[in-house]
């Protein structure tokens, strides 16, 4: 039961830097001449996908 809350909470944790990252390249790499409706949308989809892998593998 440990090892398996362990390994959930390792799941869990790599989608928190997952989202995270993708948030940040989107910020560091958008100039404000751009559009950032595309990058918006696309770390969006990122962070759903990624939450839901992990919920369909843990929950």
């Amino acid at each position: 039961m440990a090892s398996e809350l362990l390994n959930m909470a390792y799941a869990w944790a790599g989608v928190v830097v997952a989202v995270g990252g993708v948030f940040a390249t989107m910020t560091v790499t958008d100039g404000p001449e751009e559009s950032n409706v595309a990058s918006g949308v696309t770390a969006i989809a990122v962070a759903v996908f990624s939450i839901a892998l992990v919920a369909s593998l843990t929950l």
